[in-house]
């Protein structure tokens, strides 16, 4: 059984984790679950994971690949 610090206390929360819309994180949330383990498992099979993508918002323009400006 999963500990209550595994769940997200708002839609928010997954936003900010994944940089996924509003719409998209009150979607999944709503549909699918709260608990963090079962979220990663959903976003990483649609080619997110938090790690990646706390990266990749530090990635700095001249760094980032095809000369995103």
């Amino acid at each position: 059984m999963s500990s209550s610090h595994d769940s997200i206390k708002s839609a928010a929360d997954l936003e900010r984790a994944y940089g996924v819309s509003q719409g998209e994180s009150e979607r999944v949330v709503t549909r699918f679950s709260r608990l963090w383990s079962e979220l990663d498992i959903l976003l990483a099979a649609k080619g997110r994971t938090r790690t990646h993508r706390i990266r990749e918002l530090g990635t700095p323009a001249k760094r980032a690949p095809y000369g995103l400006d």
